[in-house]
């Protein structure tokens, strides 16, 4: 073989050297890429929020049990004779005293409702529907047929206290009108197989002593 000059074989050990780099760089893994720091922001909540129940529907009534709200007109005649109705006048409230039987004077007089004789009578009357689509009016009228409740609420306890704005008459119907005042406290009102109560309904200054026809 023939000897070579040095500078060639320096410069053959350069471009091996080269090479080898190259080869070695060729071959190196590639780095993974860094990631960030920035934080992840949540996706909004979409959730659709848990809905209210229903309203619940109001208690419902029998038929024939009255609500016992009268907010009507305290109206009267006879003596004593005195209603007032609610607002639908789907129901009555009545309340019947004999002026000469208990000796009812402008002294208010108190009565037990329990101890009571048929004399003195509180009863609530419940309509199928507002009295005028039923039948005449059955209070303080003489024109028939009255309307008919379809069920009858009697006071069975209770008091009943009772003003006059005069003495009665000695008879029924004669002589000139008068007032009468009636309150009416703690009532227990059956229709002979159940009991609902009452706690106040107030007749004041109720034109009475009056009578149709």
């Amino acid at each position: 073989m023939q000897n070579r000059p040095k500078w060639f074989v320096s410069c053959h050990l350069i471009v091996l050297a080269l090479a080898l780099g190259l080869l070695l760089g060729a071959c190196a893994p590639v780095p993974e890429p860094r990631s960030t720091d920035t934080a992840t922001i949540p996706a909004p909540d979409v959730t659709t929020p848990a809905t209210a129940p229903d309203e619940l529907p109001l208690p419902t009534l029998e038929p024939g049990v009255p609500t016992l709200q009268f907010s009507g007109k305290a109206e009267g005649c006879g003596d004593v004779f005195v209603y007032k109705s609610n607002a639908a006048t789907t129901e009555y409230i009545t309340a019947w005293i004999s002026g000469r039987t208990y000796g009812l004077s402008s002294e208010e007089m108190v009565f037990d409702l329990a101890e009571s004789g048929d004399d003195l009578r509180v009863v609530v009357d419940v309509y199928v529907d507002a009295v005028r689509n039923v039948g005449e009016f059955p209070y303080c009228n003489d024109i028939a047929p009255w309307a008919e409740p379809i069920t009858q609420w009697q006071a069975v306890a209770g008091t009943a206290a009772i003003t006059l704005s005069t003495d009665p008459p000695e008879f029924n119907c004669v002589g000139e009108p008068y007032q009468a005042t009636v309150h009416l406290r703690d009532l227990v009102l059956t229709d002979g197989e159940q009991e609902i109560t009452l706690d106040a309904v107030e007749f004041e200054n109720v034109i009475v002593g009056w009578c149709a026809g």
